[in-house]
C-alpha cells in the first residue's frame, strides 16, 4: 500500500510540472503565455548552392519546431520570432592529414559548409533574444566512395538537420 501510494505522489508531481508549462522534458523551457511562433523565410545569400536552399531551410525549421514544441505556427507577430538567411554554401578540399603510425590521404575528401544566420525575439523574455547569430556545420564526403553531385541533397539535409537543432537549442533551450 506504501508502495502505490508513493508512486502515487510521484505521478501527481509529474503532472503538476508537466500541466504548468514552466518545465518541459525535451528541454525546453518557456512561459505558459507563450503560445505562438513565427518564422519567417530565410533568404539564400549564398553565390553557390542550390537556388531553393533558404526555402527549404525554412520548410524544415518549421517543420522541426512543430514537431518538438506545442507552439502553434503563425505567420507573423508570433510570441516567438525567427528571421535570418542562409549565408554561406562551400564546398572545399580537406588537407591531407598523417597520424603517427601511418600517413591517411584525405586528398580525395571535400567538406560541404553551410552557414546560416538567424535573429531570435521572444516577446516575453527578452533576455534569451539574439541578433544576427551564426550557426555553421559541415560534412566532409568521401568523393571516392560518393559521388557529390548526385548526393547533394542527401548531404545538405543532414547539414541542415544540425544547424535547425542548433537553432533550437540556442532560441528555445537558451544553450
Amino acid at each position: 500500500m506504501i508502495q502505490i501510494h508513493k508512486y502515487w505522489w510521484l505521478g501527481v508531481g509529474i503532472g503538476l510540472c508537466w500541466s504548468c508549462g514552466v518545465y518541459s522534458f525535451r528541454g525546453v523551457s518557456l512561459a505558459p503565455s507563450v503560445k505562438t511562433l513565427s518564422i519567417q523565410p530565410f533568404y539564400t545569400q549564398a553565390t553557390l548552392g542550390p537556388p531553393d536552399m533558404g526555402n527549404t531551410f525554412t520548410q524544415r525549421l518549421r517543420q522541426y519546431f512543430e514537431r518538438n514544441t506545442t507552439l502553434r505556427i503563425v505567420p507573423q507577430n508570433g510570441d516567438l520570432r525567427l528571421s535570418g538567411a542562409v549565408e554561406s554554401y562551400q564546398i572545399e578540399s580537406v588537407a591531407p592529414q598523417g597520424t603517427t603510425d601511418q600517413i591517411l590521404n584525405y586528398g580525395n575528401l571535400t567538406r560541404i559548409r553551410v552557414t546560416v544566420s538567424a535573429s531570435y525575439y521572444n516577446t516575453q523574455a527578452s533576455e534569451f533574444n539574439f541578433e544576427n547569430k551564426k550557426f555553421t556545420f559541415f560534412k566532409d564526403i568521401d568523393q571516392e566512395a560518393i559521388d557529390i553531385v548526385s548526393q547533394e541533397e542527401q548531404i545538405l539535409a543532414d547539414v541542415m538537420e544540425q544547424i535547425i537543432l542548433d537553432i533550437f537549442m540556442a532560441s528555445l533551450a537558451n544553450w
